[in-house]
């Protein structure tokens, strides 16, 4: 990839190829939008034939946040890594994490400007191409250099380039997929239908006629339906 440019944001880069004669710059100058950046295990060279001027670059100030540069090649490179106006007697401010980078071929390794006295930046656990702290301070510019610098601490530095694809790269945080509860279906409410009454034929009880056709005298008789039933 080419060059990289971040504006107050919050980003996690990693595992990346940058190609540029400028690598990956970060510019928080905006105190409403902390800068929160993890750079890590990434390479940073110049285009074949060309030259790298700056390989990471960041500026202040900013505030809230963190900001780790841990894990990356940076070769070939007018300055490394370049550090501008950090400030920490903001309580807010806190000074980059920079650890576990390899610094190889480049003119300096790594360069403050302006950046106050009071401040001390450790670079720790990297490679310089020496373990010589007389050379590594040659390849540093702050203090030493103009004592309105601060001062960048070298901490064991290693005798051999670090091996960048054994770090850890952070996990990402699984985004849970959001279940999605279905909204009961009302039961229709039924309205039982009246089983309609019939109005049949209202039957008559037959009254019982005496001196119907064909009953004697001495029977009771009742005539339905055209048909004559008797007792006897």
């Amino acid at each position: 990839m080419g060059k990289l440019y971040v504006l107050d944001s919050t980003a996690t880069i990693t595992g990346n190829t940058i190609t540029a004669a400028y690598g990956a710059e970060f510019f928080c100058n905006d105190s409403n939008s902390p800068c929160d950046i993890d750079f890590s295990s990434n390479t940073i060279q110049p285009i074949a034939g060309g030259n790298l001027g700056v390989g990471i670059r960041l500026s202040g100030p900013f505030s809230e946040g963190s900001i780790s540069f841990t894990d990356n090649v940076i070769r070939d490179a007018s300055t490394g890594i370049y550090l501008s106006d950090i400030d920490t007697s903001d309580s807010s401010v806190a000074v980059p994490t920079i650890a576990r980078n390899d610094f190889i071929n480049n003119t300096e390794a790594v360069r403050l400007n302006n950046i106050p006295s009071t401040v001390t930046i450790p670079v720790t656990d990297s490679y310089w191409g020496t373990t010589d702290l007389g050379e590594i301070s040659d390849l540093i510019y702050d203090s030493l250099d103009d004592f309105n610098l601060g001062t960048v601490q070298v901490v064991n530095p290693v005798g051999s380039q670090i091996d960048i694809s054994e770090a850890v790269l952070p996990t990402p945080t699984p985004v849970p997929t959001p279940t999605i509860t279905p909204t009961p279906t009302t039961s229709p409410t039924h309205t039982a239908t009246p089983t309609p009454t019939h109005t049949g034929t209202p039957t008559t009880t037959p009254s019982p006629t005496r001196g119907v056709t064909g009953c004697g005298s001495l029977m009771t008789c009742w005539k339905a339906n055209g048909q004559t039933w008797r007792l006897q």
